[in-house]
């Protein structure tokens, strides 16, 4: 069952390595989000090969990875935003959901990716809006 939802998901679904540091599966979804060419080109790598330097709030991808999985290990599961860089180099936000998965004597985390790039936009228009529509106001 969890192999069917894996796989007709259509967020990118990776399964991470926590002590190895890598993703050791993905679904056809994340190869399509990456722009990857096939799954290969994940597998093995380590999040911050498929994101930029640095996140959002100035940590490095490489120096935040262990956090947000050391959270989602002592809470059961851990929801936040991420950069992400397709291989064709373009940055985009992803909003991301860890979960730990028993997996024998070491979990697994599955990592659910949405693309939230055009709920970025929205927020930005409509804070470019709010503003215009303040200085409109006050001006009057």
């Amino acid at each position: 069952m969890f192999r069917l939802l894996f796989e007709r998901s259509t967020d990118a679904i990776f399964l991470f390595e926590p002590r190895q540091q890598v993703f050791v599966d993905c679904n056809q979804a994340a190869v399509a989000m990456m722009g990857a060419a096939n799954k290969q080109q994940i597998l093995m790598a380590h999040p911050a090969e498929l994101s930029p330097e640095f996140q959002p709030d100035g940590q490095t991808s490489r120096d935040k990875t262990p956090k947000v999985v050391e959270i989602a290990l002592a809470h059961g599961s851990h929801r936040y935003e991420w950069i992400g860089r397709r291989f064709d180099g373009t940055e985009f936000p992803v909003e991301v959901l860890t979960i730990p998965i028993e997996s024998g004597e070491h979990p697994l985390i599955a990592t659910i990716c949405r693309d939230i790039t055009e709920r970025k936009a929205a927020e930005q228009a409509l804070r470019s809006s709010e503003t215009r529509f303040r200085m409109f106001f006050e001006s009057s």
